[in-house]
């Protein structure tokens, strides 16, 4: 008995209407507890509150415009939602935004970068980067790493620009599970 239930959220008010009516147009609306258009750092609690700690599987899809949309605090707050009799925590799909990182860090603006990574541990190795001209993996090392001290077992993606292929972004993977990871990491 699979009970699909789905919470979307987008800050563009018009996209999120879009999705709304696109949903119910093809019938999917018994699937959607709600709508939202709100900052993720808000609203990932109450989205918490609405599912409550049971001991099913739940799969947070956290896809910023930009990383300054995200901050590392709402993964940290997303992976403290286990089940206290199994300990299952949420599986986590992550579009980890390094281009507009990378454009922060020419400008100078490094308080954003840290916010989204959860630690300012890549200022400290920032330069070796910019010299190899691999920032983009610093940012997915710190990251990675402090999945990792949550609990997560991760596997990622390289998604590079079609015109420069240059990094735009990491897809990756959370799961605490090892099971789910291995099979994951197979593929």
């Amino acid at each position: 008995d699979f009970k699909l239930k789905c919470i979307f959220n987008d800050l563009d008010r018009d996209r999120i209407g879009l999705l709304k009516k696109t949903v119910d147009a093809k019938g999917y609306s018994d699937y959607v507890i709600k709508t939202e258009h709100k900052q993720a750092d808000v609203f990932y609690k109450e989205c918490l509150e609405d599912i409550g700690k049971i001991n099913r599987p739940s799969l947070f899809f956290l896809d910023p415009t930009n990383h300054s949309q995200l901050s590392f605090s709402t993964i940290k707050g997303i992976s403290e939602f286990s089940d206290d009799t199994t300990g299952r925590m949420p599986e986590l799909i992550i579009n980890l935004m390094v281009y507009s990182m990378l454009k922060h860090l020419q400008s100078g603006n490094f308080e954003t970068i840290s916010k989204a990574l959860g630690s300012d541990s890549w200022l400290d190795r920032k330069d070796d980067y910019l010299r190899r001209g691999k920032t983009y993996r610093l940012f997915l090392k710190v990251f990675l790493e402090n999945l990792e001290n949550l609990g997560y077992y991760t596997t990622y993606y390289q998604i590079n620009s079609t015109k420069t292929n240059s990094p735009i972004y990491y897809l990756i993977f959370a799961t605490y599970n090892k099971r789910i990871y291995a099979i994951h990491k197979s593929m």
